[in-house]
């Protein structure tokens, strides 16, 4: 199966002050998206400004929201499937916005990976088709029950103690901000290459292994059986 793993980073730096909410894409603004290409083994990294990075080279692949738009639409008729870590709560309906609103205007994109038919007709009837849109979190969720895995624990569960994420994710829109622009980037892109990694690794071992947490504080470490 072909995969793209995406990610984002976001401009705001204090989440109380700006009355901002996980669940609620208003007044949240996009810095960055990185999207790991599985198959290609590329990252691909979108911004506002391509310009505002420093010494851009060739071979950087960094890119405006108009190419993120395109980009999508073309993995998508490609038969790629979408692979997101709380995606569906956070990321995706954050980068559908409308650009001035900070936003990366790529909601009939997304709609393509989200809307896609469950089914399709073939000349020996109907063919179920898998998902085009996988939210790792939101799978783990509902199959334990309320349990949710960050993103760092299932790379430490799944993929071994010597991995890590480059930084805590409220760091990032420090970084952005002081003009790190790079060291973001680097990081979003290295947390879409981990997505897709723990999503491999559940396809091919049928599980994640990795501490969970429920809404009560409860932490357990768990091994979740998955058929993605």
């Amino acid at each position: 199966m072909k995969i793209i793993a995406l990610d984002i980073e976001t401009l705001n730096l204090d989440m109380g002050a700006e009355n901002l909410s996980f669940d609620n894409p208003k007044d949240w603004q996009t810095s960055c998206v990185c999207i790991h290409d599985h198959h290609r083994e590329q990252t691909y990294q979108y911004v506002a400004d391509p310009l505002l990075i420093d010494d851009i080279k060739s071979d950087d692949l960094i890119y405006s929201w108009e190419f993120l738009a395109w980009d999508l639409e073309e993995w998508f008729y490609q038969g790629y499937t979408l692979v997101t870590k709380n995606g569906t709560s956070f990321d995706l309906p954050i980068i559908s916005k409308e650009i001035e609103n900070g936003g990366c205007g790529v909601a009939t994109q997304l709609n393509y990976f989200l809307n896609s038919p469950k089914t399709k007709i073939t000349p020996y009837g109907e063919k179920d088709v898998a998902p085009k849109h996988l939210d790792i979190c939101l799978y783990l969720r509902d199959i334990t029950e309320g349990y949710r895995f960050s993103l760092q624990n299932l790379i430490k569960g799944c993929l071994g103690g010597s991995e890590s994420k480059l930084m805590v994710a409220a760091k990032a829109p420090e970084e952005w901000n002081k003009k790190n622009y790079r060291k973001v980037l680097e990081y979003c892109c290295s947390d879409a290459e981990y997505t897709a990694q723990i999503y491999y690794y559940g396809r091919r071992e049928g599980r994640i292994l990795a501490e969970g947490r429920n809404d009560k504080g409860d932490t357990q470490e768990m091994k979740v059986k998955v058929w993605w």
